[in-house]
């Protein structure tokens, strides 16, 4: 589901807020998927921007928001 469909599931993912989406470098996804088995996938799909952590079995899916005050 994850590499074939233009949109992913909201309901499926949690969400992580972010202060400024153009300073998500590896090193950040890293930290927020914690220690992935595989390198963490940040995506654009056509619902919103969605980082996958994890093994294709074990994915942790976040739904990246701008954190608005």
């Amino acid at each position: 589901m994850w590499r074939t469909c233009v949109s992913y599931p909201a309901v499926l993912a949690q969400v992580r807020y972010v202060d400024d989406v153009t300073l998500l470098t590896p090193q950040a996804l890293r930290e927020i998927c914690g220690l992935p088995l595989t390198k963490p996938e940040l995506k654009r799909k056509q619902n919103g921007l969605y980082l996958r952590c994890g093994t294709p079995a074990l994915e942790g899916v976040y739904r990246i928001e701008r954190y608005k005050d």
